[in-house]
């Protein structure tokens, strides 16, 4: 019986470093969009990409990363 060997992350640590930038500055961003938005600028869907790309970067992070 062969005894199948566990999958070796593809991602470093420095990915993981990335990932945590990428999701704080779309966090950061996040508060810029309301304030503009208060303002009354028009940001088109450019509120609902960021939001986009933060939750993919968080299930990523998730998948690659779990409990870090």
């Amino acid at each position: 019986m062969v005894q199948e060997q566990p999958e070796a992350n593809p991602l470093t640590s420095e990915h993981r470093d990335a990932l945590d930038t990428a999701i704080a500055a779309a966090d950061a961003t996040e508060e810029v969009i309301n304030r503009a938005k208060m303002a009354g600028i028009d940001l088109g869907d450019l509120p609902e990409q960021i939001a986009a790309g933060r939750d993919q970067a968080r299930a990523i992070k998730q998948a690659f990363f779990p409990g870090q």
